[in-house]
């Protein structure tokens, strides 16, 4: 029986079953009756634009429009597919037959009406015969999804694709239907006939593809088929950060086992520490390896992290155990980070999107370190003030007040005390001074609200055989300091080529130019002293000479010299300016040819090549020129007999050149390929690299020199070497000298070669074999050619438990792998500071003969040096439950490095203390998990929660080096060095065991016996108490994105726990002047515990802040104020949780963006760092804080606020 079902301009006829067989009947007579009617009315044209329709829908346009009703059983629209059409003024019948191509049905027109009726299948339709299905699956953006699974249903019969997406099948009939899964995708059923092109779009209530793909740089796999561990942060999330423009500042929390602890020189650490090396009291920097992760951005190392734009980045893989980064040999100790850009789509529409944002920083808080404020600090100057120990007459001599003048209240209290102003005028005037309060005008003068601004336009498409991805970008970042900007400006562009199926190529262009610009401001913080102020009452500016000199001195120095020594802050920051230009080039190009079925040759090749210019320059008028001139200059100007050194008119100008120039060859052999309907996969790499990287630097220092005419004038530095007697500072035959080199020049060339290879193997899609193999090769280690090898390797096995039958039947189970893995991988040290033989250096120094040219041995040779070995093991899980409503991963790593590099005690008969060797092992276990789950799915809302944590205990197995304690005030003295402690964590901090106060307000400790002693060198190495560590133990984050319709909201925290820190505490215990240093506006203040000190008997029961006494020597004889400073008492818990951003987004309503031709606009508001709990109670934010010497640091990106947008055209 047939429905009549009419629609006249959208509106549905209501009929009662009587009046509809009546219709019915009607219809059909109608039908026969009009037959000969003439088809003329067949021409009628229209225009209809559509897309993913319903077929009723269109339906019901198509009668709108034309008058012509459709006759179909309502039946039959079970099975209607959606309509995309795009027809403008075309026929109808055109039309009709374009919107049934596809639909299991067909039409007849009749006069005014069009009969549907299911379509017929001819006889030889009927006979079902084997086909084959080859076909590709991306997501909606024609990304590929590589490891999708496609599974006929009904049967057994299942593959997976292959890294460009696709899959093949064979042998199946023609009415076969296929299941295709994909994580963190809607799961589809189409009919083979459907299925060449699989489009697959975002499941709601996920937002991104959990650690499905990885990239190790080398090649591309689903995870499935490997069983390292790997970490793959929300993308989402890291796109949307505003706070920084760094790559991996923006993974912070979103990656369990890489750790951001920005309060250790070692900010970046993935599962612990790895290498050590040592620092010495006597150089500043690392001796041995490094300890950062390597970074990879599309298969090339690089060096500078902030040349990588976060917009242009479409993935980020990192690897962490051995089967992931052993194929990166050597440099993969520490961990791999591999960064791949964004690519344009083949066959798609050209593709425009901007993305910016401004993001508001603020000021530094100045209230945030504890200092005295100006009453208590004159208070303490009083306290402390005695002008029989430190006389005026030793204050004002040339040698002593070199670098240190008299502040204001020194002045009035030497004044009073030398009989030149009363006790009551020096009380007033100490009043007037502790009523002052400069740190308003301290924020108002010297800092400004900062800003970090971000523009990026990006353009993709692609033809048939090219596509392509190219972005334009600003980055505009204002610091606090004004006149202090940094400007990026950033052009990238990846083409990719197909120009035959044999033969693809790539290409990427990267070139960003960064420019920086600074005024010679010196900015006075928290230590300053803090009732100078800047300007007076009318605005003028404040003269400051007692900064350097006393008045007398000053006046003498400027009457023999005839150049003035005033001295002013704000003066100072219009003479001089400090400019870099930094222009830098990344070229990566590669090439795949096929070979065979599932065998490619590919080459990569990558160019770096960099130019940073350095200007700075200090005018005639900066104090820092007129200083030096008249430190080297003679004679009388009054007499007319002065005499320059240094010439007295032009200023100082500084110029540097770093030239860096680095390439990467890399050639290798690939195989992917499927046997036996994918019962067997094999994909595996074998090939060779090459590397090379040099850096050049130069840098020239002229005087006397005229920006305007780009002159300069010439020095003698024979004399100048030699020294200068009898100058206008020194009234004696003293010598000044000058030693500094103004020219120089530095070359560092690195160069590594390397074998590698790597494959996997599954069966039946369940169960892999993973090995790697890499040799790395150095001449650092001698001429052996066994020495200079380091092969590496690892080997890995996963279970795909739940495609098992036995589990297969668990609905609530959709995914559960097993996986385990060993590997060695290793690491060498940093050229130029190590290796097998003496390395020789040149240049002029302190210590050769003037203007001599020199060479000196600047690393000693060790013949026993060898390379650093990391072997790890490693048991992991993933899982997915309840309809991926609930997945994550679960990690258990043992890690053991031996042969660590650093600074080991040399032969005392060699005339050197210390050697580049190896030196001891460290050990680091840990556990890592994620946890995501989907807590709300719904068509307009959902809410989903990831959790990552991970715990890391390392411990210093061995270890042999020039900082061994022997007392326990050498533990303290080593342990602020950075040094290392066998038996313990990496980075521990030492303290004593802190006992009070005596009762003469002196700190004690508490030895290992029970003992209470002040006494100096009391504590033995047993006697020292073990607080912890300063890098955090715990470590993770914890996400939260909510969604309504148009609204998105996130909410990541981040949290460190498990460490600890020193807090800042005064330091200031003996002495009698408290005033600047060396001319700085940075020092002068002290810490606000000083005025809770002990004062009197008794205050030993309220406070443990040490007796200030006035004379140094008494002081030190009587007691020892470090067991009070590094005391257990002032090591605290460093753990924290922020609440690192909070992001509101609203995409504007299609039904907006059709009409404005734009495909989709995004707004979105973001708060950062707004939330912090923190388990210390002395006011310490732990991210802001030298954990390990115990200093605040300015806060810096504090409740940050920032707005952005996304467009796509």
């Amino acid at each position: 029986m047939y429905e009549i079902y009419f629609r006249r301009l959208l509106q549905r006829l209501s009929c009662s079953k009587k009046k509809l067989l009546i219709m019915k009947l009607t219809t059909i007579l109608l039908v026969v009756s009009f037959l000969q009617v003439s088809a003329s009315g067949f021409a009628q044209r229209l225009s209809i634009v559509k897309k993913n329709t319903p077929l009723i829908d269109i339906f019901d346009e198509i009668s709108s429009k034309t008058g012509y009703d459709f006759v179909f059983n309502s039946s039959i629209l079970k099975e209607a597919k959606s309509v995309s059409i795009n027809a403008k003024n075309t026929e109808l019948k055109e039309i009709l037959i374009k919107i049934f191509a596809n639909q299991p049905m067909d039409f007849v027109i009749e006069n005014k009406s069009i009969i549907v009726s299911p379509r017929k299948t001819t006889e030889i339709e009927k006979i079902a015969l084997p086909v084959d299905i080859k076909g590709t699956v991306t997501d909606t953006d024609g990304k590929p999804l590589v490891g999708a699974i496609i599974k006929v249903k009904g049967t057994t019969i299942s593959t997976s694709t292959n890294e460009k997406g696709e899959y093949f099948l064979r042998n199946l009939s023609e009415n076969a239907r296929l299941l295709i899964t994909y994580l963190g995708y809607e799961p589809q059923e189409l009919p083979i006939s459907a299925a060449q092109k699989i489009v697959l779009k975002v499941q709601v209530g996920r937002l991104e593809e959990v650690a499905i793909t990885i990239n190790t740089g080398y090649q591309t796999l689903p995870k499935e088929r490997s069983a390292g561990s790997y970490g793959k942060p929300d993308m989402n999330i890291l796109k949307d950060r505003t706070t920084s423009m760094n790559v991996i500042q923006r993974l912070d929390g979103l990656v369990p086992g890489l750790v951001i602890n920005n309060s250790n020189p070692d900010n970046v650490q993935i599962r612990g520490l790895s290498s050590v090396g040592v620092i010495l009291p006597t150089i500043s920097g690392y001796v041995g390896t490094d300890r950062s992760p390597l970074i990879v951005v599309d298969g090339i190392p690089i060096a500078d992290i902030n040349a990588i734009n976060p917009n242009d980045v479409g993935d980020i893989t990192v690897l962490k155990d051995a089967t992931a980064a052993s194929i990166w040999g050597s440099r993969a100790a520490n961990g791999v980070i591999v960064i791949t850009s964004k690519k344009g789509t083949r066959n798609s529409k050209i593709k425009v999107e901007y993305s910016g944002f401004t993001n508001f920083q603020g000021k530094p808080d100045l209230s945030y370190n504890p200092v005295l404020s100006s009453s208590q600090f004159i208070q303490a100057a009083i306290d402390v003030f005695n002008p029989n120990a430190t006389t005026w007459a030793t204050i004002s001599q040339p040698l002593f007040s070199t670098s240190q003048g008299v502040a204001p209240h020194e002045q009035i209290l030497y004044d009073q005390s030398r009989g030149l102003i009363t006790e009551d005028r020096k009380n007033f005037m100490l009043d007037s001074l502790s009523k002052l309060d400069n740190r308003d005008q301290i924020n108002d003068i010297f800092y400004r609200n900062a800003s970090l601004t971000n523009h990026t336009v990006s353009l993709r498409g692609g033809a048939e055989n090219y596509s392509f991805y190219g972005s334009l970008a600003y980055t505009g970042t204002q610091n606090s300091t004004p006149d202090n900007n940094l400007n990026s400006y950033k052009i990238n562009l990846r083409q990719d080529y197909r120009p035959s199926k044999y033969l693809e190529a790539y290409l990427i262009t990267d070139l960003t130019n960064n420019v920086s610009n600074a005024l010679a401001w010196k900015s006075p913080n928290y230590s300053f002293l803090p009732y100078q102020q800047f300007r007076d009452a009318n605005g003028g500016s404040i003269d400051m000479p007692w900064l350097y000199r006393v008045d007398e001195l000053r006046s003498t120095y400027e009457s023999r010299s005839g150049v003035s020594l005033n001295y002013n802050p704000l003066d100072e920051a219009q003479h001089g300016y400090s400019k870099t230009n930094n222009l830098s080039a990344r070229l990566t190009g590669g090439v795949s040819l096929n070979i065979a079925k599932g065998l490619q040759l590919q080459g990569t090749y990558g160019l770096v090549k960099g130019r940073n210019l350095g200007h700075d320059y200090e005018s005639q008028q900066a104090y820092s020129v007129r200083n030096e001139v008249v430190s080297f200059t003679t004679g009388n100007a009054a007499a007319n007999n002065v005499r320059y050194f240094m010439p007295r008119t032009g200023g100082r100008y500084t110029t540097s050149i770093t030239d860096q120039n680095n390439w990467t060859l890399r050639h290798q052999l690939s195989y992917n390929k499927d046997f036996n309907e994918g019962k067997h996969q094999i994909s595996a790499v074998a090939g060779t690299e090459a590397q090379s990287a040099l850096t050049r630097g130069t840098s020239s220092r002229v005087r006397g020199y005229n920006p305007l005419l780009a002159t300069y004038q010439s020095l003698n530095y024979d004399t100048l070497r030699n020294g200068v007697r009898n100058t206008v500072m020194l009234f004696n035959s003293a010598l000044s000298t000058y030693t500094t080199n103004d020219n120089s020049y530095t070359e560092i060339i690195s160069r590594f070669q390397s074998l590698y290879a790597n494959a996997a193997y599954t069966f039946m899609g369940k169960y892999t074999v993973n090995g790697s193999w890499r040799q790395d090769k150095s001449s650092l280690f001698g001429i052996e050619k066994s020495a200079q090898s380091k092969p590496v390797y690892s080997v890995g096995l996963s279970w795909f438990a739940s495609r098992e039958k036995f589990l297969s039947n668990l609905n609530w189970l959709n995914r559960l792998s097993i996986r385990g893995t060993y590997g060695i991988t290793g690491n060498s040290p940093t050229p130029g500071t190590a290796a097998s033989k003496d390395i020789i250096s040149a240049g002029f120094g302190p210590g050769y003969f003037p203007s001599s040219l020199a060479y000196t041995i600047s690393a000693f040779a060790n013949r026993s040096l060898t390379w650093e070995s990391t072997r790890t093991i490693n048991l992991g899980l993933d899982y997915e439950m309840l309809s991926q409503r609930i997945s994550g991963s679960l990690d258990f790593y043992n890690k053991y490095t031996s042969d660590l590099l650093g600074n080991i005690p040399a032969n005392g008969l060699t005339g050197v203390s210390t050697i580049v060797g190896n030196l001891g092992d460290i050990s680091n276990k840990g556990v890592e998990l994620t946890l995501t789950t989907v807590n709300i799915k719904g068509r307009d809302f959902s809410w989903r929660s990831t959790l990552n944590g991970a715990y890391n205990h390392n411990k210093i197995t061995t270890l042999s080096t020039t900082l061994r304690a022997t007392s326990g005030n050498t533990v303290i003295t080593n342990n602020a060095f950075g040094g290392f402690f066998q038996g313990y964590a990496a980075y521990a901090i030492f303290a004593y065991d802190y006992a009070g106060l005596d009762a003469m307000g002196d700190p004690q400790i508490r030895l290992a016996d029970g003992t209470v002693t002040k006494a100096l060198n009391a504590a033995k190495v047993t006697d020292m108490k073990f607080m912890g560590t300063y890098q955090p133990k715990w470590s993770g984050g914890f996400s939260n994105t909510i969604s309504f319709k148009q609204f998105s909201l996130s909410a990541n925290m981040i949290y460190n726990l498990g460490h600890v820190m020193r807090r800042d505490v005064n330091t200031f215990y003996t002495g009698n002047r408290l005033t600047p240093f060396g001319g700085s506006v940075s020092s002068g203040n002290i810490h606000s515990d000083f005025a809770n000190r002990w004062k009197q008997a008794g205050d030993e029961n309220i406070t443990d802040i040490p007796v200030w006494v006035s004379t140094p020597a008494t002081s030190t004889s009587r007691r020892f104020v470090n067991y009070y400073i590094f005391g257990s008492n002032n090591v605290v818990d460093a753990s924290y949780v922020k609440l690192r951003d909070i992001t509101l987004a609203y995409q504007i309503p299609a039904l907006i963006t059709n009409k404005l031709n734009v495909d989709r606009i995004s707004l979105r508001l973001q708060m950062g760092n707004i939330m912090l709990w923190k388990a210390n109670k002395v006011g310490i934010d732990p991210e802001f804080h030298n954990a390990l010497l115990g200093s605040r640091n300015q806060l810096a990106n504090q409740h940050t606020f920032s707005i952005g947008a996304n467009v796509a055209f």
